[in-house]
């Protein structure tokens, strides 16, 4: 075998390590089969580099141990091997993987071998041990390549139902062809693999449109054989993807470049690009960070539905990311196992799944580590789903390792040591220049060293996309600005105020016009009781009535505000009822404000026809009062509508919405409150020309009643802005709450969104 010249083999020479490395397994298995006596093992390693030589010379010796020991034909001991290649011992201990392949091999054979034993044998590696052997007695080999050689398959062949059109992947323990089902009359992916002790049931048991479906499976005893048929996905994998990409340099990555490596595998597959695919056609005008969102949020979906079955995947990367002809991302190979010794060590994922594991997974398949299998949760597929996003995002993977250990536990340590450090400034500055700082900011979470830091869930993780591709919505869940900054730290407050404005401005409005048109004339004592006495009576009343039915009414909402804005963990998330009134505290505050408004209306009119007996009030100005109260009480009432809506819309209520997660029952709601803004606009125009109304009735009044009227028409105007902004907010909580699916793809205008809330 050709040495190779370099001391050290990086990263970006795996698929050679793999190549040299089975290379050496097949001649060693192959004179294993030939010679009557054990081959030399000094013939089948590499002179260098140091790496690849200690790497192959321990998978040589795993093969070696498992022919020596079948039928004890010529035993040897760990002990041996290590007299012939002192280099074994580079680290002053022998490979715990080799210790445990020895163990089982042994086993396997029927000798009776203990865990003391071993601990005895290899005293420095007994911590190892006893967290590998502690348990139920191992069943399962550490080799990187099956001893028992892969039977090769090529196009043309026919095995069992199935013919064999073209190689679509070959791998260590499997190659997958496209295959027509003969009796099914369909393409499918056919994979085909030594019949071990993965389980190709996982897959059956999920349906989800961005996970490969499986259709079945058949097993050839006689050949040992497993055939795993599922859905045939032609447009190629994420890891072409990104291949083209790079092959592009030159090429802004669009949308375009995306569709055009899609096209690039259809080809080479005899396939043809969909013409009607309106995915296609919307990515065809996406930005590139729009692209990532929108694969990473139908992936993240993909994870968040096999995670709700206890099903985690553990080997995210680029070439486990199908794509269709409509570029419809589809994950797949959820057979690996989060095991130490699954009957891979991770010198099987250099280069390839251990650049996209979490630190907790390097941890769990380090043997020299304390975390077990069972600790790692969905949080980890997430990081590694970032980690494939922000390759896709900058074209460079972040945590670039270093070249490649001669032992395997140094190795994954100093992958470990890599990722707690945290994403370095030189791979957030790769990050493209038109990137939405909010892409930066998921992805960057999701890459949170500490597992408690990122995402909860994966079902998260695909919510914070899609809402990446929805600014306005992304934008009220995560309020920025002083004054919705404000707004959250003081929610009463705020709330109280902004909804007493209209309500303080049109009463000074309200006096003064009442004053000087009717009050004024009726003489001293009039005056005296309306400035003296009605005014601090009736308005301390009726505001004390107002705000005393808001704070009642809207307890528990605001309650629920404070313990938000002072950093209180809620008990439990706020009620469908919370949510509910606080999108109905604009049509509340804007109730009881018309209602007190007419009725003091009456009661100021009232108290001066029988309080002032030196000029009691006539029946004329009796009605022009009322007339006058209700016109501004209907200004005041549709503004306080707007603002409060407005606050509670833009701030309330997207602060409750993210302390209680989306709920499709707000949908209604949400639909509700668009219709009722309709009804508010409609009374707010009809205002003005109710007073344009009253003008012609009362020459009098006409300079008074003009300004009302003006000051109607500026109502209207700002209440057409409010109603503007307050259905395009609902229309992008409506999105937050129940995303299409498709929010790069949503051409929906806010009408027809809410409108579908309706039916």
């Amino acid at each position: 075998m050709t040495s190779h010249t370099a001391d050290t083999l990086t990263p970006h020479d795996a698929s050679q390590i793999w190549d040299r490395l089975s290379e050496a397994i097949d001649r060693l298995v192959g004179s294993w089969q030939t010679a009557s006596e054990p081959p030399q093992l000094a013939e089948f390693v590499p002179a260098g580099p140091p790496n690849l030589r200690r790497l192959t010379l321990i998978e040589v010796i795993k093969v070696d141990l498992e022919h020596r020991w079948q039928a004890l034909r010529f035993p040897k001991l760990l002990e041996e091997y290590l007299a012939e290649f002192p280099e074994l011992a580079a680290d002053g201990a022998i490979p715990c993987d080799l210790v445990y392949e020895e163990f089982h091999v042994r086993r396997q054979q029927g000798q009776d071998v203990t865990l003391g034993e071993y601990c005895d044998r290899f005293p420095t590696r007994a911590d190892e041990l006893r967290r590998l052997l502690g348990g139920d007695a191992p069943t399962h080999s550490t080799m990187l390549v099956d001893v028992r050689k892969m039977l090769c398959f090529e196009p043309g062949q026919t095995i069992e139902d199935f013919e064999l059109l073209a190689p679509l992947g070959r791998g260590a323990f499997a190659s997958v062809f496209r295959a027509r089902q003969t009796s099914m009359h369909r393409v499918v992916a056919l994979k085909i693999s030594r019949d071990r002790s993965f389980e190709p049931q996982t897959l059956a048991q999920l349906e989800h449109p961005n996970i490969v479906r499986v259709f079945d499976q058949r097993q050839i005893p006689a050949q040992n054989l497993r055939l795993l048929y599922m859905q045939y996905v032609p447009g190629g994998t994420l890891h072409g993807v990104l291949d083209h990409v790079r092959n592009h340099p030159a090429a802004i990555p669009t949308g375009k470049l995306l569709l055009a490596a899609v096209d690039d595998a259809l080809a080479r597959n005899g396939e043809q690009p969909p013409a009607d695919s309106l995915t296609r056609y919307k990515l065809a005008g996406a930005k590139w960070p729009e692209v990532v969102c929108w694969m990473g949020a139908r992936l993240a979906g993909a994870l968040a539905h096999a995670h709700s079955v206890d099903i985690l995947h553990r080997d995210i990367k680029p070439a486990n990311v199908l794509i269709g002809a409509d570029c419809q991302p589809r994950l797949a190979d959820f057979n690996i196992s989060c095991s130490k010794l699954d009957g891979v060590t991770p010198a099987a994922y250099f280069g390839g799944t251990l650049a996209y594991m979490s630190p907790e997974q390097l941890e769990a398949y380090n043997p020299a580590h304390s975390r077990q299998p069972d600790e790692i949760d969905g949080r980890a597929d997430v990081y590694s789903l970032a980690l494939v996003l922000w390759e896709m995002l900058t074209g460079v993977r972040p945590f670039t390792d270093v070249a490649m250990p001669a032992d395997w536990s140094l190795a994954l340590a100093a992958m470990t040591a890599l990722r707690r450090e945290g994403m370095s400034a030189t791979d957030r500055a790769r990050a493209p220049r038109d990137c939405p700082p909010e892409v930066v900011e998921v992805l960057l979470k999701c890459l949170e060293p500490d597992p408690d830091k990122r995402y909860a869930s994966a079902a998260e993780v695909a919510r914070e996309l899609e809402l990446c591709l929805q600014p306005r919505a992304r934008s009220l869940l995560h309020a920025r600005g002083r004054v919705r900054a404000f707004a959250r730290r003081h929610p009463v407050s705020t709330t109280i105020l902004i909804g007493l404005l209209p309500n303080i401005i049109l009463s000074a409005l309200n006096v003064v016009y009442n004053f000087s048109q009717i009050v004024d004339d009726l003489g001293e004592q009039a005056r005296h009781i309306f400035f003296g006495e009605q005014i601090m009576a009736v308005n301390s009343i009726a505001y004390t009535i107002g705000l005393g039915y808001i704070v009642r009414t809207r307890w528990q909402m605001f309650r629920t505000l404070q313990k938000l804005a002072r950093g209180e963990q809620l008990a439990e998330p706020p009620s469908y009822e919370v949510m509910r009134r606080c999108l109905r505290l604009g049509a509340a505050t804007a109730g009881v404000s018309a209602a007190l408004w007419t009725v003091s209306g009456f009661v100021f009119p009232t108290w001066l026809r029988f309080g002032a007996t030196e000029a009691p009030i006539s029946a004329a100005a009796y009605v022009h009062f009322v007339v006058s109260n209700m016109l501004c009480g209907l200004i005041a009432a549709t503004q306080s509508y707007y603002v409060v809506t407005y606050l509670s819309v833009r701030v309330c209520f997207p602060w409750l919405l993210q302390a209680r997660g989306p709920d499709a029952r707000v949908l209604p709601e949400l639909a509700h409150l668009a219709r009722l803004g309709r009804g508010v606009l409609g009374l707010t125009v009809a205002v003005p020309f109710l007073a344009l109304a009253a003008l012609l009735l009362n020459e009098v009044a006409r300079d008074v009643l003009g300004a009302i009227a003006a000051t109607g028409f500026l109502g209207c105007v700002i209440g057409y802005w409010f109603d503007l902004a307050i259905r395009a907010d609902l229309g992008a909580l409506a999105t937050a709450i129940s995303p299409s699916g498709d929010a790069l793809l949503s051409g929906d205008s806010v009408e027809s969104l809410l409108g579908d809330s309706r039916r």
